[in-house]
């Protein structure tokens, strides 16, 4: 009996490892489109949200596009760069993560620039919003795997 007990717990042990994890499939179709594309749907949807003029949206597509295809650079320099050694390897997130912040400050210096006052204020509300309903989503994902 205490084999069989065993034989089943391994088996269902088994079948939840097997599993195939979920990717984001969201994620997946955005990876698709070209920086050019990316950065045409954000500009629309940050007119949207901001109330943006032409000339704005002219800007606005410009830089985005500019930080999409840095993104893209990032991306595809992290996918080859896979070192196992430990040392090398943290060496290279932490330059790569230091690269993001540092585009991440010169999109927003820019970004200021464009917008409005009023208009930065509610993109940063907008990002803030958009930043705890991440957690949110992944905290009731960690609890849902586990």
């Amino acid at each position: 009996m205490k084999k069989v007990i065993a034989l089943a717990i391994l088996f269902v042990g088994m079948t939840n490892f097997a599993q195939e994890r979920k990717v984001n499939p969201r994620k997946e179709r955005m990876e698709q489109f070209t920086p050019a594309q990316r950065s045409q749907l954000m500009a629309k949807k940050m007119t949207l949200e901001l109330d943006l003029n032409e000339q704005q949206q002219k800007e606005l597509t410009q830089i985005i596009n500019e930080a999409e295809t840095s993104k893209d650079a990032i991306r595809a320099q992290s996918k080859s760069n896979n070192t196992f050694e430990k040392e090398k390897r943290t060496s290279e997130i932490f330059a790569r993560k230091i690269k993001i912040l540092d585009e991440q400050i010169v999109f927003k210096t820019k970004l200021k620039k464009i917008l409005t006052e009023a208009q930065f204020k509610k993109w940063e509300s907008n990002m803030e919003h958009r930043k705890t309903q991440k957690r949110r989503k992944m905290i009731k994902n960690k609890k849902g795997s586990e």
